[in-house]
């Protein structure tokens, strides 16, 4: 995913997609932040991208929360998910460290 689009090449469009999906992830809606990813792939915008990748980062660390307190159950498939999240999270920021520490 390109993240090299600037600001000031902002459309409306844009502007009023990083506007709700902020909204959305300040709510903990993540699910609702991720419909903006197509948002996002039409028109790569380093703000969309770190918005996404907070959403995808929370929605892992939730599934990583649970995993945890399932691990009695031994079941992999919650934390193969939140691996999944994370490794998403990284493709619109690569840059965010923390996300590096839940792998």
């Amino acid at each position: 995913m390109k993240n090299d689009i600037s600001e000031k090449n902002e459309t409306p469009e844009l502007a009023a997609a990083i506007a709700s999906a902020r909204k959305f992830l300040q709510s903990g809606d993540y699910d609702k932040v991720m419909n903006f990813r197509v948002q996002h792939e039409r028109t790569p915008s380093p703000e969309l991208a770190e918005i996404l990748a907070q959403a995808c980062f929370a929605q892992g660390e939730a599934l990583a929360d649970t995993a945890q307190s399932l691990k009695k159950r031994r079941d992999p498939s919650r934390w193969n998910s939140a691996e999944e999240k994370f490794i998403v999270s990284l493709s619109f920021d690569p840059n965010r460290c923390q996300t590096y520490l839940h792998l």
